[in-house]
């Protein structure tokens, strides 16, 4: 097979969607724009056997963007008479058809304790869609409603580089070599293509701390000064 580059001059500098999603898979994470602590893209409010996706929520992926709308809407939760209870997954879903990002429900399987797995097809290759997920969503048996406390956010998110993210939400797939950041935590990480590794020194650049106040480095923790009565000072090792 030839070897091709685009966009090009020859090409009149035209890119096809194949080509652009390929291109945006090494610059742009997939993901809901924002942080976790912003208000949930995807809810229940025991209105009914539905959740909802809030208004004014944008997201992207392979270089598409999405956008919620400017009012609520609803997405509709399927009955469940299994007599076990089931676990939804709400997704977003880029189409490699119309090009197009949709929200929707996968219905999972009574008893399975899992939400369905993900559908993600290769970037580029131009076949089947791409999906991220926003919530996994309990389906009791015979339920007639879904609660707040039924849906359980599970989105990845993106904002300026590096991915913001908690240790509950990581996206998938990670591309080697990025850095992560976790607000529940302030911890920061860096995936090696195996693992999500932390960053060595990374954690403080500067703390004053009282006396008594644990210390941990890596694995380890100490008491620092616990004994003294003056306020200890650390200066800690910082990868800018």
């Amino acid at each position: 097979m030839a070897e091709s580059s685009w966009p090009t001059v020859a090409g009149s500098r035209v890119v096809t969607d194949d080509q652009w999603e390929a291109m945006c898979a090494a610059m742009h994470y997939d993901g809901v724009i924002g942080a976790p602590t912003d208000t949930s893209t995807c809810f229940g409010d025991s209105s009914g056997r539905q959740v909802k996706i809030r208004a004014g929520k944008y997201a992207t992926m392979g270089g598409h963007c999405w956008y919620s709308g400017p009012t609520d809407f609803t997405l509709s939760i399927s009955a469940n008479s299994s007599g076990s209870t089931r676990i939804d997954r709400v997704v977003l879903g880029l189409s490699r058809t119309t090009w197009a990002i949709t929200s929707y429900v996968k219905t999972g399987t009574p008893g399975a304790g899992v939400a369905p797995s993900l559908t993600q097809n290769t970037k580029g290759s131009g076949s089947g869609s791409y999906e991220i997920s926003l919530a996994q969503v309990t389906v009791a048996n015979g339920a007639s409603s879904i609660s707040a406390a039924n849906v359980v956010q599970d989105a990845p998110f993106v904002a300026a580089s590096p991915i913001v993210t908690t240790t509950t939400t990581r996206p998938s797939p990670i591309p080697t070599g990025a850095q992560l950041v976790d607000t529940d935590t302030g911890q920061w990480h860096w995936y090696n293509s195996s693992a999500i590794a932390p960053i060595p020194g990374a954690v403080l650049k500067y703390a004053r701390l009282t006396p008594g106040t644990n210390l941990y480095t890596g694995s380890t923790e100490s008491t620092f000064w616990s004994t003294t009565t003056n306020v200890g000072q650390l200066i800690a090792n910082y990868v800018d």
